[in-house]
């Protein structure tokens, strides 16, 4: 299984598998589907209906998901979008049982509470602190008002309770950690016979027969899916926004708007300090015995030794021994209550008296003050201007971007009224299926989505606005439609005897290799058998089951076979994706040892194991919730409307 699930967790396919699987965990938004809506349900849960159209939006993030963990290697080509949309929506329902539940348990998130959350999130931060007008604009730029936003929030926030709640019941014992760290590292000693499958390729004809059978027999896999082709006008702030130059009055309204909170910069001050440690629920022999030795510290001090010396040498904060005892600059509340105390007491130079924290005994130097205070206006002036033009330009943006919207919709059957009244260009795509383009505005999968929806390729209706993944938005109308079509068979002949050909190479390659499968099990050496032309033998030796020395398949059978004894050597056949076949010999098995782990790494797979557990506890609770729960699923609705 631990081989399985490594392999799985390689390449394009085995992301979506390792996606699909934790999106349970990762509590994307919820709150359309409390908020009702006149397209058909495609699911009720508890009374709450799921909408067709929150559906789409809950696969359209997933898709959005999948580009941003992929990267360059996504491919909408390698997803089966029916079946993702019946995952998603199960997905959705299992989310809509557990709301239900906690709720029914009395688990809520207080205001204040969800405040501070808000308060703290880093994208609504300016300078540090929170910006109401920030918060604000970008909700308004991702199509949130406050409170969906606010109560999305808030479900998340509960179903996060409820995993926290079972990650706290999880225990992982020293025996669990071993027995993991003796599989998951364990190492195995391999040789292999390959038969290589491109050498048996010249011996191979296909005939005209043949290529007529695999035409008849393939046609839907030959097939050539539905392409459209589509004008857009584009909407961006190069496009739309003008450049609105604030003037002195509002510079100076807002320097006095935020000037105590944006613009005032506290007091500080540089402090070294010498730290003697006292372990929790240290005796009282242990407290007086360190105070002694911080006292004689502070007396050397006190008589002409450097500070910085006897930090080195005897303070226990060792981050700091090695920099004199510094800890830079301090503003007050930033230290324990005692430190803070006596640091904003102290002169420079001065030397404080032992002072007592949780950590254990202080001396603390104070090297430096700066007295903070406002900022003037003129030193801020230029740094307003530019936050307050790149306000207003986004507020100008997203307002007349609305209105483009809105207009293309009032004027669905073409893009020209838009276009001119607005001053922006059409342009053109090439040729593009629901798989997409390798490269243009046919590349993005939200591009292709809104092209082969009803409205847009059934009704030929103007999309609406689009967002694309570099802050650009487009509005789409199909112009041109080819239908999905079968080639003729000259088109792609030579296609299909290249296949035929790889086929019965491969199959060769099968069968020789089974040969030589059956004569190793039978007491020949791998070494010995490896004499034809169209062999090779690779004796690879110990390899983990993440190598990248060995190609994936033969890792996961490697690590299948029997453990060997003293006088049987375990071997298995493994057909290549590229059509080679591979006569494996299990030589020895070494388990992984925990004792090889440091601290640090026995942690991380203490804590994986954890989640693990955690998450089977979820999903086995979501599964016991789905069965005492009245759910009704439309599958009908769920599947997407082909063109």
């Amino acid at each position: 299984m631990l081989q399985t699930i490594r392999d799985r967790a390689k390449g394009i396919v085995a992301y979506v598998i390792v996606g699909l699987l934790i999106i349970p965990f990762a509590l994307f938004g919820v709150y359309n589907y409390f908020t009702g809506g006149s397209n058909p349900p495609v699911a009720t849960v508890n009374g709450v209906d799921i909408t067709r159209t929150e559906l789409d939006n809950a696969v359209q993030r997933q898709q959005a998901q999948l580009r941003e963990l992929l990267g360059d290697r996504y491919d909408p080509a390698l997803f089966d979008e029916e079946r993702l949309r019946r995952q998603v929506l199960d997905r959705m329902v299992d989310q809509a049982v557990l709301l239900h539940f906690v709720r029914g348990q009395g688990l809520r998130i207080t205001d204040d509470a969800l405040r501070s959350i808000i308060r703290s999130q880093p994208f609504f931060l300016v300078d540090g602190r929170f910006s109401g007008e920030r918060y604000r604009t970008l909700l308004q730029q991702n199509g949130y008002s406050t409170e969906q936003y606010e109560a999305q929030l808030r479900q998340e926030q509960l179903l996060r309770q409820l995993q926290f709640a079972i990650a706290a019941t999880s225990v992982i014992t020293q025996h669990d950690v071993a027995q993991f760290v003796a599989l998951e590292r364990q190492r195995r000693n391999l040789a292999w016979l390959r038969i290589d499958s491109a050498r048996l390729r010249d011996q191979t004809r296909v005939d005209k027969k043949a290529i007529q059978h695999y035409y008849d027999s393939h046609k839907q896999a030959l097939r050539h899916p539905a392409q459209v082709k589509i004008s857009y006008i584009e909407l961006s702030e190069n496009t739309l926004a003008t450049r609105i130059e604030p003037n002195d009055k509002a510079l100076h309204r807002y320097y006095e708007e935020y000037k105590d909170s944006r613009f005032t910069l506290p007091s500080a001050r540089g402090v070294r300090h010498i730290l003697i440690k006292l372990p929790q629920g240290a005796s009282k022999e242990q407290v007086t015995a360190a105070r002694t030795q911080i006292e004689a510290l502070r007396e050397q001090i006190v008589q002409g030794e450097d500070f910085a010396q006897i930090a080195r040498r005897h303070s226990q904060d060792l981050g700091s021994a090695r920099r004199g005892g510094e800890i830079g600059f301090v503003r007050r509340g930033e230290t324990v209550e005692a430190v803070d105390e006596a640091v904003f007491k102290l002169q420079v130079g001065e030397i404080s008296k032992p002072i007592r924290s949780r950590f254990g005994w202080h001396l603390i130097e104070v090297t430096a003050i700066h007295a903070g205070g406002v900022k003037p206006f003129a030193e801020v002036k230029a740094k307003i201007r530019q936050e307050l033009l790149g306000q207003q330009e986004a507020k100008h943006y997203y307002e007349l971007s609305n209105q483009v919207a809105n207009y293309a919709y009032e004027h669905p059957d073409g893009l020209k009224p838009v276009a001119d009244k607005y001053g922006l260009k059409t342009q053109q795509s090439g040729w593009f299926s629901r798989a997409g383009a390798e490269g243009g505005i046919g590349a993005y999968p939200q591009v292709v989505e809104a092209a082969f929806s009803d409205e847009v390729l059934k009704q030929g209706l103007n999309s609406q606005s689009i967002e694309l993944d570099d802050g650009r938005q487009i509005i789409l109308r199909v112009d041109h439609r080819k239908p999905a079509s079968v080639p003729a068979l000259e088109e792609v002949q030579d296609q299909i005897r290249d296949t035929l050909i790889a086929l019965n190479a491969a199959q060769q390659a099968q069968a020789l290799g089974s040969e030589l499968l059956e004569k190793a099990k039978s007491g020949r050496s791998l070494e010995s058998l490896a004499e034809g032309k169209d062999m090779r033998y690779s004796a690879v030796g110990w390899v983990q089951r993440d190598s990248k020395k060995v190609p994936a398949t033969i890792i996961e059978q490697g690590f299948r076979l029997p453990h060997p004894s003293a006088d049987k050597q375990p071997r298995a056949g493994v057909e290549l994706p590229d059509g080679d076949y591979v006569v494996l010999e299990l030589r020895g098995v070494r388990a992984g040892e925990l004792s090889k782990l440091d601290d640090a790494e026995r942690k991380r797979v203490r804590e994986a194991l954890q989640r693990l557990q955690s998450e089977r506890t979820l999903q086995a609770m979501i599964e016991l919730l789905r069965q005492r729960a009245d759910v009704t699923l439309d599958r009908k609705l769920v599947a997407r409307n082909e063109p």
